[in-house]
């Protein structure tokens, strides 16, 4: 006789609920400072920033705080998926004097498929992959499938030609130079970056060392990881982008990057995201101009084969419980 199974519906959705928020801590976020906030309310869980993770000097509108929270919405609801059920998801509930930024419950369900499967394992294999690049360079099918996972989270990727790169880097040396000069801006930069293998933040072991002739400098160059001679010349970057300019924007875009991103990387390619000539406003007026159609920009993602010589050590996550309201 088969066993009888007394886990009620609401102990099941809760369940499946808990197995989200626990994957959705492995998002990629600004400096790996994983600033969100799961709770659990009855049948539910919602999503909120933690201000307390709010980069103050380099992101003070809290754009790529909100893109981060969108990163780890697209876990949660990849974890539902991979379990057999569909996601209800509502983004930025209307519930006066709120600062959540989605609500997610369990669906109907749909079975387990090995699409959603392998879409899952695929979600928590990605990682910032900040190693030099291999020839050859991603190929218009390739780049094509990323522009389509972007745009199924109602989001879009614009691959830049090769003088807008050369603009692009232009750019970067300019961002860099003025995060140098920018107290407050090195004072973060120095509680989050290279730090060690144990703490949040992005470890020095997942940071080239310096040297290397890059197209597009690279924000961090003066971790621990020994690789060959660094290059990107074999790099496409692609200019995510939306319509509006808006906080559910910046949410979508955070889902969009992990779709693009899980995409890449089933297609051998590796992906490091650039933030830097975002975060700052003359940089980002200046990416107004690589979207002659229109839009706004929201990061710049660098994708190509990696150098495999090397491997990084994966960067640590918070423990995190759900936290009843």
């Amino acid at each position: 006789m088969a066993p009888v199974d007394e886990t009620s519906p609401d102990e099941s959705a809760q369940a499946i609920l808990a197995a989200a928020v626990g994957a959705a801590r492995y998002a990629p976020s600004i400096h790996n400072t994983q600033p969100w906030l799961w709770q659990t309310a009855d049948a539910r869980i919602t999503l909120s920033a933690n201000p307390q993770r709010l980069l103050a000097a380099s992101d003070p509108s809290g754009r790529m705080l909100r893109i981060s929270c969108g990163a780890s919405l697209a876990y949660a609801l990849a974890a539902i998926a991979a379990q057999g059920y569909e996601a209800v998801v509502s983004r930025f509930p209307d519930t006066e004097g709120s600062d959540m930024l989605a609500t997610v419950e369990v669906g109907a369900p749909v079975g387990v498929s090995r699409e959603h499967a392998d879409w899952f394992t695929s979600v928590m294999r990605r990682r910032t992959d900040r190693r030099p690049l291999r020839a050859p360079a991603p190929t218009r099918k390739q780049v094509e499938a990323i522009q389509r996972a972007a745009e199924g989270e109602e989001c879009r990727l614009q691959p830049l030609r090769a003088d807008q790169v050369g603009r692009l880097a232009s750019m970067a040396d300019t961002a860099f130079h003025l995060e140098a000069d920018d107290v407050d801006r090195q004072r973060e930069l120095a509680e989050w970056v290279a730090v060690g293998d144990d703490a949040p933040g992005v470890p020095a072991a997942t940071i080239p060392a310096a040297g290397g002739k890059y197209r597009v400098r690279p924000r961090f160059t003066s971790g621990s990881l020994t690789t060959g001679a660094g290059s990107d010349v074999a790099a496409a970057y692609l200019l995510l982008f939306t319509d509006t300019d808006d906080h559910l924007a910046w949410l979508r875009a955070g889902e969009a990057m992990v779709a693009a991103w899980v995409t890449a990387n089933i297609e051998g390619l590796s992906v490091m995201p650039l933030s830097s000539v975002v975060e700052m406003a003359v940089t980002r007026l200046g990416l107004y101009q690589l979207l002659p159609g229109g839009g706004h920009p929201q990061l710049i993602l660098r994708v190509g084969h990696p150098d495999t010589t090397v491997e990084p050590p994966p960067t640590p996550r918070d423990r995190m419980v759900p936290v009843a309201t």
